[in-house]
């Protein structure tokens, strides 16, 4: 019996189908389309959009522009009216007795703030993120904390950054520098596990303005905050070069390795731009404290960092330092 060609079936039904006068069309597979009817189409599916941007709303606790409640401003001024050894309630930061002529000083217009001032705030502002860690933490804000005076000013100095006596011909930091890198001494925080940041401030020898900084420990890098305004905007200055070295040196130290000074890398320096500047050298401390406070939380806007507002910011700062280290009882 001979072979028999077996149609093929998709042509069969074709034919099938425009012969009892269908519309469908048998498709081949690679044909077909799948598509859903209008009422099935989920309308969760659009073109992806970039990430947004998170930008943190800021409570009045870590406000550095938010206006002082009245009954803090007149806490202030009852304290600064009391007489000597009439009840006088004392008031200490890191262990330093404040007196009077600290606020007064403080809130002279026409001087710049001193080391107490800038200590006095920079404690302030350890104690707000202490207070408010839940904050930060929430808000993703870069962990860090702000050096006393002394440190940078420290190190800078031969005399006092090193021991006097050498180990194995080499210069060996002071323990002090090595506590403070270690978390053992105030603002006790240990570099690179409690706070990924520090910031500082220091004065410039030869403007003889205070500079800020931010030294960023995973990134090694040294971001120099400027806010004189003069002619020239360049970074070269000496004192911050040498701590890009020491720096690095002290973070080895620190963690019990010994420091090669061949393969040592020293820290990168950039220099901030589009900061707040004062034309009146004597507003620099006070820029400063509140540009360093902005970057830490970062803020951006820093419109109300100006020369008509410097005596502002000066009480305001004043009236927040004292009432962060005031008695809690007192004018109650």
């Amino acid at each position: 019996m001979a072979n028999k060609v077996k149609p093929d079936k998709k042509r069969k039904a074709a034919a099938s189908s425009q012969n009892s006068g269908l519309d469908n069309v048998f498709l081949r597979r690679s044909e077909r389309v799948p598509k859903r009817s209008r009422d099935t189409k989920t309308p969760f599916k659009s073109d992806r959009n970039p990430a947004l941007t998170v930008i943190p709303e800021i409570i009045p606790a870590v406000d550095p522009f938010s206006t002082p409640a009245e009954h803090k401003l007149s806490r202030l001024q009852n304290w600064m009216t009391l007489k000597p050894g009439m009840h006088e309630t004392s008031l200490s930061i890191n262990d330093n007795k404040i007196r009077k002529s600290f606020f007064q000083s403080m809130e002279n217009a026409k001087k710049d703030l001193k080391k107490e001032h800038i200590d006095g705030a920079f404690a302030m502002l350890n104690c707000r993120r202490n207070e408010n860690a839940a904050w930060f933490h929430n808000y993703k804000i870069p962990k860090a904390c702000f050096l006393p005076m002394e440190f940078l000013h420290c190190l800078l100095s031969d005399d006092l950054a090193y021991k006097k006596e050498k180990v194995k011909g080499k210069k060996i930091f002071n323990d002090l520098f090595k506590d403070i890198v270690r978390g053992k001494v105030y603002p006790e925080k240990t570099w690179g596990e409690d706070v990924d940041v520090v910031y500082g401030i220091t004065l410039e020898k030869k403007s003889n303005v205070w500079i800020g900084m931010e030294i960023h420990l995973k990134k090694k890098r040294i971001t120099v905050y400027d806010c004189f305004q003069k002619e020239s905007n360049s970074i070269d200055i000496p004192q911050v070069k040498k701590l890009a070295v020491l720096i690095s040196e002290l973070l080895v130290e620190s963690s019990g390795d010994e420091v090669d000074k061949v393969k040592m890398i020293p820290f990168e320096i950039e220099q901030a731009q589009g900061l707040p500047k004062t034309k009146h050298p004597f507003n620099c401390g006070i820029f400063l404290v509140k540009i360093l406070e902005c970057q830490s939380l970062k803020i951006g806007d820093m419109t109300k960092i100006n020369d008509d507002n410097a005596l502002e910011l000066r009480r305001t700062l004043s009236c927040e330092i004292f009432n962060q280290f005031v008695d809690e009882s007192f004018g109650k």
